[in-house]
C-alpha cells in the first residue's frame, strides 16, 4: 500500500515538473514578447523627444535669420537638418506661411501629411513637428520637420530581435541538454562514485 501511494507520488511529482517547466518556458516567451513591445515604445519616445529637442534649437538659430530675410543662412540650416537619419526633410516659413527656406528633398505640405493620397498612406510611419521661431516674445516663423522615426525604429528593433531569438535558443538548447542527461543517466541503476572514494574502499 505504501509502495503503491510512493509511485503515485512520484508520478504526480513528475507531472507537476513537467507542467511547470512548460509554464515557464510560455512565460519566458511572453515576456521576451512583451520585452520587444517596451523596448518599440521607448525607442519611439526618444526618436521623438530628441526631434522636438532639434527642432527647438534649429527655431532658435534661424531666429534672426528670419528677421533679416537672410535666405542662405536659412537654406544652409535646413539643408544640415535634412542630413540627420530621423528627419526625412525640413521646411522654415515666415509668419504668413510662404515658405523661406526648404532642403532639397522636401516634399510637398498635402503630400508629406497625407492629405492627397487615400487613407495617409504618404505619411505612414512620419510625423510632423512644428516649432514657432520666437523673437522677442514674438512669433516671427516656423520651422517645420517631417519625422521618419519608424523606419530608424524598425532597423533597430531588427537587431534587438535577432539578439532575443539567440537568447531564445540558448534556453531552448539549455532545455534540451537537460532532458537529453535525465534520459540519459535518470534511469540507471548503478551509483556513481568518485575514483579517490573508490580507490580508498579497495585499500581498505
Amino acid at each position: 500500500m505504501m509502495k503503491k501511494k510512493h509511485t503515485q507520488f512520484q508520478k504526480a511529482w513528475r507531472l507537476f515538473i513537467l507542467f511547470g517547466c512548460l509554464a515557464a518556458l510560455i512565460t519566458m516567451v511572453e515576456y521576451g514578447s512583451n520585452l520587444a513591445k517596451q523596448n518599440y515604445r521607448t525607442l519611439s519616445d526618444q526618436t521623438q523627444q530628441l526631434s522636438r529637442l532639434v527642432v527647438r534649437q534649429a527655431a532658435d538659430t534661424a531666429s534672426t535669420d528670419v528677421i533679416e530675410k537672410n535666405q542662405d543662412r536659412l537654406q544652409l540650416l535646413v539643408e544640415q537638418l535634412a542630413k540627420e537619419p530621423l528627419l526625412l526633410d525640413a521646411s522654415i516659413y515666415d509668419l504668413e506661411g510662404i515658405t523661406l527656406a526648404k532642403s532639397q528633398n522636401a516634399l510637398p505640405l498635402p503630400q508629406v501629411t497625407g492629405l492627397s493620397t487615400p487613407l495617409a498612406v504618404a505619411s505612414y510611419g512620419r510625423q510632423q513637428l512644428i516649432e514657432p521661431i520666437m523673437s522677442q516674445h514674438q512669433v516671427v516663423g516656423f520651422v517645420r520637420i517631417t519625422l521618419e522615426h519608424d523606419k530608424l525604429i524598425a532597423e533597430t528593433m531588427a537587431d534587438i530581435d535577432a539578439i532575443t531569438n539567440i537568447i531564445r535558443v540558448l534556453i531552448a538548447s539549455a532545455m534540451i541538454i537537460g532532458i537529453l542527461l535525465a534520459i540519459t543517466f535518470g534511469n540507471r541503476k548503478e551509483s556513481w562514485h568518485f575514483p579517490i572514494l573508490l580507490s580508498d574502499g579497495k585499500n581498505g
